[in-house]
Formats: C-alpha cells, sequence, structure tokens
C-alpha cells in the first residue's frame, strides 16, 4: 500500500466541485429525521453555495 504525506479534503468546492457529496449528507441526515429535500434542489444549493462564496471572498478579499 502506498504512503501518502498528506490528505487532502476539499469541502468547500474550491478543489473540486463538491456541492453533491454535501448536499447528499444534508439530505440524508434530513430524511433521518423524517424530512425530504427533493433531489431538483440539488441545482438551488449549488447556485447558493457559489454566490455565496464569491460574495465572501470578494469581501474578504477586496483590494480597495
Amino acid at each position: 500500500m502506498k504512503k501518502f504525506k498528506c490528505l487532502l479534503f476539499d469541502f468547500d468546492g474550491t478543489l473540486m466541485d463538491t456541492s453533491e457529496g454535501i448536499f447528499s449528507s444534508g439530505k440524508l441526515a434530513m430524511q433521518k429525521e423524517g424530512l425530504e429535500i427533493p433531489s431538483s434542489d440539488l441545482d438551488i444549493y449549488r447556485e447558493y453555495n457559489y454566490f455565496s462564496w464569491r460574495y465572501e471572498a470578494a469581501s474578504k478579499y477586496h483590494d480597495p
């Protein structure tokens, strides 16, 4: 088995599109509580997540 020097996790979508995995995890947690989230809401989540991160990055790193 190959040993690695480091392991990277990307939970905010910076390196890879992780939105489907995050959405699925949230959906599973909600289902366990008896709540249903339609799979079609994944597109809404992706759009919200994309714009919220862009806004956050712009507000923190904007050079006036």
